[in-house]
């Protein structure tokens, strides 16, 4: 009947809700290019069938390979590879220049090393586990509890003490929905349909209580190891620009790396002037009075250690 109709459609909404969740699939097919070819088309054709039937071959694996349900292992081993390379290379680099360069080295090859396996490892078991209670989540049959576990998805945890904390929340939220789904689902059936109605919201009341804990415990694990594979970002130093923006001429013109130019420029556009647009060309610096002449395609700009002079 139709209770069967909606359990068997409940049922088949699980692998659509837990196998498209890719992380981070490349999706790439490379050209294929043909010079001084005498062939004719079928054969043109031919050898693009057989170029790019092989290349989607391998994207369908390296797809498959990037989902959560998986723990993205085409992810883990790429993030491992990074890590071995730099347990290797960082040292032999540092080496070359100086013994305390090649501490430092093996220093970052070592974090690289653990943060790509370790942390990565748990990284996809966060995934696994957090696809799990994605597909554990729609026997619920609460649409509402899903989208708010969803919500509460889009904030990732920092560390371990903020993953356990969002796992111990959202375990408790999922109890306690459960819980309250026992009184509140049959009340609602019975407004809608009567005693009918009643039993049916007792029956989605009672798989609530025991499906949504399940469902928190997952999410426990899942944002715990998030917050643990995560903690290595709070130690990844942040790269900033490690030199002023190049300057150009007038006319865009690219001339050789100048830090006096640059620097002039840098420091020209922090004046505060109240007129169209200028370009800087130069300027000069005094130790003597702390003053600098800058010059522009327009006027001569002498500034001090207070501001502009004329």
């Amino acid at each position: 009947g139709k209770e069967g109709q909606f359990l068997t459609n409940v049922l088949l909404a699980i692998p659509s809700k837990i196998i498209p969740n890719v992380d981070k699939a490349p999706v790439l097919l490379n050209g294929l290019l043909f010079e001084n070819i005498y062939v004719n088309s079928k054969e043109i054709a031919n050898k693009l069938i057989l170029s790019y039937s092989g290349q989607l071959t391998s994207m369908v694996y390296r797809i498959l390979g990037s989902t959560d349900i998986l723990g993205n292992p085409y992810g883990f081993l790429k993030n491992f590879g990074v890590g071995v390379r730099d347990f290797f290379y960082e040292p032999a680099k540092g080496i070359v220049v100086s013994p305390k360069e090649f501490i430092k080295g093996l220093g970052k090859g070592s974090f690289s090393l653990v943060k790509n396996s370790l942390f990565s490892l748990l990284g996809s078991a966060s995934k696994i586990t957090g696809s799990l209670g994605s597909g554990v989540a729609i026997l619920s049959m609460d649409t509402d509890f899903q989208q708010n576990r969803l919500r509460n998805k889009q904030n990732s945890a920092e560390n371990a003490f903020s993953g356990l904390g969002k796992g111990i929340s959202e375990l408790s939220g999922s109890v306690m929905n459960g819980l309250g789904g026992l009184v509140s689902e049959p009340l609602r059936g019975a407004q809608e349909n009567g005693g009918e109605g009643f039993v049916k919201g007792l029956g989605v009341g009672v798989v609530g209580a025991l499906v949504k804990p399940t469902v928190g415990l997952f999410d426990l694990a899942s944002r715990t190891t998030e917050g643990i594979a995560n903690m290595p970002n709070i130690f990844s130093a942040k790269v900033g620009p490690r030199r002023l923006p190049r300057y150009f001429g007038l006319e865009n013109q690219l001339e050789p790396y100048s830090q006096h130019k640059a620097f002039g420029m840098y420091e020209f556009r922090n004046i505060k002037i109240d007129q169209e647009r200028e370009h800087y060309y130069y300027h000069f610096s005094s130790l003597a009075d702390e003053r600098t002449l800058y010059f522009s395609d327009k006027r001569l700009y002498l500034v001090d250690m207070k501001g502009l002079v004329e």
